[in-house]
C-alpha cells in the first residue's frame, strides 16, 4: 500500500500579508451610511433653500437670484464629489476620517454665512455694476462651500456601501434613493417647517448642528475600525507567520513520487508492446 502524496503548499497564497485578509473589514455599518447620506443630502437642500431667502433683502427674489443660487449650489456639489472622489479609494478609516472633516467644514461655513452676507454683501455690490454678475458673485461667496461641503461624503459613502459586499449593486441603488429621498425631505422641511417656524438664522445653525453631529459619528466609527483592525491583526499575525514559513514537502514524497511516476510508466511500456506483437502475423 502506498502513501498517500501530499501536494505541497502554495507558498504564494501563503505569503500573502495579513493586512490583505482586511481589506474586506466592513468599517460602518450599512445602516450609518444610508443615515448619513439622508442627513447630508437634506442639510445641502435645505442650505439652497434658505440661500434665496437670505439673498432675497439684499438682490431680491426674482428669476437671476435662484439662477444663481442653484448653479452655485451644484457647481460646489460637483466639485465636492470630485474631491470625494480623490479619497474614496483609501482605507476604510481614512475614508472616514474625510467624512469628518466633510462634517466638520459644512458646519463651520454654514455658520459663517450669516455673518459673512452683512460684511461682504455692501462692497460686493458696490463694486459690480452688472446686477446678475453681483448675485452671482454674491452667491459664490456664501454658499460655494457649503454646498462643497455637502458633496464629499457622496462617492466616500459609495465606496464604503459596496467594500465587502456581494451585492454592491443594490447598495448603491439604496444609497442612491435615500440621497435623493433626503433632498426631497430637506426641501419639504425648509420650504413648509424650517423657515416659517425657525427662521433663517435657526434653520443654518440647526443644519450646522447636524452636520458636527455627523462628524462625531464619523468619528467615532472611525475609533471602532481602527480598533477592530488592530484586534484582527493581532489575532491573524500568529497565522501567517506559520503560513509564510511553512517549510516544502520532504524530499522523499518528491523521490516516493518519481519512482511511482517511472514504475507505471516501465508498466505502460511493456504493455504496449506485448500487445503489438501479439497481434503481429505468424
Amino acid at each position: 500500500m502506498t502513501d498517500a502524496v501530499l501536494p505541497p503548499p502554495d507558498h504564494a497564497e501563503a505569503s500573502r500579508p495579513a493586512s490583505a485578509s482586511l481589506a474586506g473589514t466592513t468599517p460602518a455599518p450599512f445602516w450609518f451610511l444610508l443615515a448619513a447620506q439622508f442627513v447630508v443630502a437634506a442639510a445641502g437642500l435645505v442650505v439652497e433653500i434658505v440661500a434665496g431667502r437670505m439673498l432675497a433683502p439684499y438682490v431680491g427674489m426674482s428669476l437671476y437670484t435662484w439662477t444663481a443660487v442653484i448653479a452655485v449650489v451644484l457647481a460646489g456639489f460637483s466639485a465636492g464629489h470630485w474631491a470625494g472622489g480623490l479619497v474614496a479609494d483609501r482605507p476604510a478609516r481614512t475614508g472616514l476620517m474625510w467624512l469628518a472633516v466633510s462634517g466638520a467644514l459644512g458646519a463651520i461655513t454654514t455658520i459663517a454665512a450669516l455673518p459673512l452676507l452683512r460684511w461682504v454683501s455692501g462692497p460686493v455690490l458696490s463694486s459690480l455694476t452688472d446686477p446678475v454678475a453681483g448675485i452671482v458673485a454674491l452667491a459664490m461667496l456664501l454658499f460655494f462651500l457649503p454646498s462643497f461641503a455637502a458633496g464629499i461624503p457622496s462617492p466616500i459613502l459609495a465606496r464604503l456601501a459596496i467594500e465587502d459586499r456581494v451585492r454592491s449593486g443594490r447598495a448603491l441603488g439604496a444609497l442612491h434613493a435615500v440621497s435623493a429621498i433626503g433632498a426631497i425631505a430637506g426641501t419639504l422641511a425648509a420650504g413648509y417647517l424650517f423657515i416659517s417656524w425657525l427662521g433663517t438664522a435657526r434653520t443654518l445653525i440647526t443644519v450646522a448642528a447636524a452636520y458636527s453631529l455627523f462628524a462625531l459619528c464619523c468619528l467615532w466609527m472611525a475609533r471602532g475600525c481602527h480598533a477592530i483592525q488592530a484586534a484582527v491583526r493581532s489575532r491573524l499575525r500568529p497565522a501567517s507567520r506559520c503560513l509564510r514559513f511553512s517549510p516544502p514537502p520532504p524530499a522523499r514524497f518528491c523521490r516516493r513520487r518519481s519512482a511511482t511516476s517511472k514504475a507505471a510508466t516501465t508498466a505502460s511500456a511493456r504493455w504496449t508492446c506485448r500487445r503489438i506483437s501479439a497481434r503481429r502475423p505468424g
